[in-house]
């Protein structure tokens, strides 16, 4: 029997392959997301209003769209407009990245139309979920009305609340203008960013309520579990409801009272 001895180039060809692919099958894949795709649309069609579209809003320069959920009638969406998958994104948290959540919070009078009527700040509320508990991968804040009750729970001074039978953590702050609660979090997370949930609640007194939550002992982690439900709205009422939303998303609203 012949024995054949590896050339020693073909050999280090060989386990550069093998790291390659190890290396190749421990990166993360890219998330899938229909909403990424409906951005894009927005963004080359401004002028889309069909209630299968809507968009609200699309500044590519400052990163963010709007748009309205037609899972629920105040139900509306923050999406990133670049490529962003989620809380666990990294290129969220640097000190120049867009600030999603106080843009979300400027778009809170599209809840206020959609309804006909005024509600109240401390009644508004916006949430991003873990990616456990996400349905599409592209970074999507959920800007809506609170669940009853939720809102007479949120105090000052208290550092924990039990909400839908999870505890999240709780901090009162003045104003999200000046503040990056991705990179915050990040700062202070049990366990890693993609397990992370967060709430933000208008205060009825002032400033905001930032809740926090973290998947563990079968809690998905669903910041959106604090918001209203909503049964699907038939499109027909969207088409009819388009009109009235026109300039809800204007970012020109300031942030305070």
């Amino acid at each position: 029997m012949r024995l054949y001895r590896a050339r020693p180039g073909l050999a280090v060809l060989i386990l550069l392959a093998a790291a390659a692919g190890a290396c190749a099958a421990a990166e993360p894949t890219e998330p899938r997301s229909k909403l990424w795709t409906l951005v894009q649309r927005c963004i080359a069609h401004p002028e889309m209003t069909g209630p299968t579209d809507s968009c609200l809003l699309a500044d590519p320069a400052k990163g963010y769209a709007i748009l309205r959920d037609i899972r629920g009638q105040t139900q509306f969406l923050l999406v990133a407009t670049d490529r962003r998958w989620g809380i666990e994104d990294p290129r969220i948290e640097p000190a120049d990245a867009p600030n999603y959540f106080a843009a979300a919070w400027s778009a809170r009078g599209c809840v206020a139309a959609a309804l006909g009527r005024p509600v109240p700040d401390g009644e508004i509320s916006l949430a991003i979920n873990s990616t456990a508990a996400r349905s599409d991968g592209q970074l999507h804040i959920h800007i809506d009305r609170l669940r009853p009750g939720v809102s007479d729970a949120l105090e000052r001074g208290k550092s924990e609340v039990t909400l839908a039978g999870h505890r999240y953590r709780l901090r009162h702050l003045d104003t999200i203008a000046d503040t990056n609660l991705f990179a915050a979090l990040a700062a202070t997370a049990s366990g890693a960013m993609g397990d992370q949930t967060i709430v933000v609640a208008g205060d009825p007194r002032g400033g905001f309520f930032v809740l926090d939550d973290h998947v563990h002992d079968g809690d998905p982690a669903s910041g959106e579990e604090l918001q209203v439900d909503h049964p699907p709205v038939p499109l027909e009422q969207l088409a009819a409801e388009q009109k009235r939303l026109a300039g809800c998303a204007d970012p020109a609203r300031p942030e305070g009272r």
